[in-house]
């Protein structure tokens, strides 16, 4: 089986480079009501050191369309890599996607709590604007 998410810390970079050089067109929805996903994935409180590989972790997703729940999913998974600055995706990664295949509805569009235009591979002067 060809694995789904980045499995080193080469083609992570190469991936989060390749996102950050991207231009995709504009979403347009399809109707206005859209069945929005979320994602979260968390760790036991009070870990010794920083995240080792294999600490065990939960993960939910759920689908709405107006405030009204259609699908939800939680999941037992196990962290896949260390904590290492810059490359998170590695290590919540598969259990985020973990729990979002496991709904049974599949969401027009998906909020993840992620690092995005501050992430260290971004180009800064993309996103630049005087505030």
């Amino acid at each position: 089986m060809v694995p789904s998410w980045p499995t080193s810390r080469a083609h992570l970079i190469e991936a989060q480079r390749a996102l950050a050089l991207a231009t995709p067109e504009p979403y347009l929805p399809a109707h206005p009501s859209l069945a929005v996903g979320a994602c979260v994935v968390l760790f036991p409180r009070h870990q010794a050191g920083r995240g080792e590989r294999g600490d065990p972790a939960w993960s939910a997703a759920t689908v709405l369309r107006a405030r009204r729940i259609l699908a939800q999913a939680t999941v037992t998974t196990t962290a896949s890599w260390p904590y290492e600055p810059g490359l998170l995706a590695l290590r919540e990664g598969p259990c985020l996607e973990a729990a979002v295949r496991a709904l049974t509805l599949a969401p027009d569009v998906l909020l993840v709590d992620a690092t995005g235009r501050d992430h260290p591979r971004a180009p800064a002067s993309r996103y630049s604007s005087a505030r």
